[in-house]
């Protein structure tokens, strides 16, 4: 008989299950697991303790959804009296994503692109609308509260509040007119103040080595994806030659005062005519990019 009925597995994480046979001296003891998905939950090794008359599988979570794990006896104990198969339903929770597109209105940049306020909030609906028409859980900041947040500490706070997998902050750049081409921020490790916080326990945030991992590594998918669909468009096939910017940073709120795994996104600068035509004339793409990046991780099998 299974011990446990029903468990939940963040995705991409691992759980044990037990089942025991009764009586623990029947002449067979061997079992068959199956999985009702085993795209969603996968059963990955097996250990047998004979004397205890138990066996112990491992569950590995895929992907969003539920399955049913079944344990099943091949043959019946000489005293009988046990089931011939027993049942654990898995339900393997939906992340939650957190886009936060920026929320000033900073430019305005080249050509009819307007602030970025105005390109990113679109984009942001794109990248929203993708990630659930591929079932996916996200949210827009600030729209479940009903007003704009002005601060990006009440964007993190929201994030946090709601306790959020990933944060995904959406920005176009300015320099000098000349720079271009997209680039992702994520965060160093370390222990970060952000005083004006109100979900931080004493105002203080540490990034541990692990998240830095995950939000460098969400970071540079998204990265690779953006560069990729960047270079794609005609004008920069034979003009963009430099390398991959994926940066490690202390400073930018939005990635040192979040729980999630964070990603903070320059699109392209606004400031130079083409990226600002590539960024208007592209929106669903950009959104396609950077949403694939995003399950793509998430799927990935580590």
């Amino acid at each position: 008989m299974l011990t446990q009925k029903k468990i939940t597995i963040p995705i991409k994480k691992t759980r044990l299950i037990v089942t025991k046979l009764s009586p623990n001296n029947a002449t067979k003891q061997e079992l068959t697991w199956t999985t009702s998905n085993d795209s969603i939950v996968k059963i990955t090794n097996i250990k047998k303790y004979l004397n205890d008359g138990m066996e112990v599988a491992t569950l590995k979570a895929l992907a969003p959804g539920e399955a049913i794990i079944k344990a099943s006896a091949k043959e019946f104990g000489t005293w009988g009296g046990f089931s011939i198969f027993d049942t654990t339903k898995v339900t393997v929770p939906n992340p939650l994503i957190y886009i936060s597109p920026e929320f000033r209105d900073k430019g305005p940049g080249a050509l009819n692109y307007g602030m970025e306020q105005d390109r990113m909030e679109p984009l942001a609906e794109e990248l929203h609308n993708y990630l659930q028409s591929k079932g996916y859980n996200s949210i827009i900041g600030c729209e479940t509260s009903g007003k704009d947040k002005i601060h990006a500490y009440e964007r993190t706070d929201e994030s946090n509040a709601f306790g959020a997998d990933f944060h995904i902050a959406l920005h176009s750049n300015s320099f000098d007119g000349t720079a271009s081409g997209p680039f992702t921020i994520y965060s160093r490790v370390g222990t970060y103040a952000h005083p004006n916080s109100n979900t931080l326990p004493n105002k203080f945030k540490t990034i541990t080595s692990n998240q830095s991992e995950m939000s460098k590594n969400l970071s540079q998918k998204i990265q690779d994806n953006l560069f990729n669909l960047y270079c794609q468009t005609e004008e920069f096939n034979d003009a963009v030659k430099r390398a991959v910017n994926n940066e490690p940073h202390y400073q930018f709120t939005e990635v040192t005062a979040v729980d999630a795994v964070a990603s903070y996104v320059e699109v392209a600068f606004h400031d130079n005519p083409l990226d600002a035509k590539w960024i208007i004339d592209n929106m669903g793409e950009i959104a396609k990019a950077i949403g694939e990046a995003i399950i793509d991780y998430i799927l990935e099998t580590t």
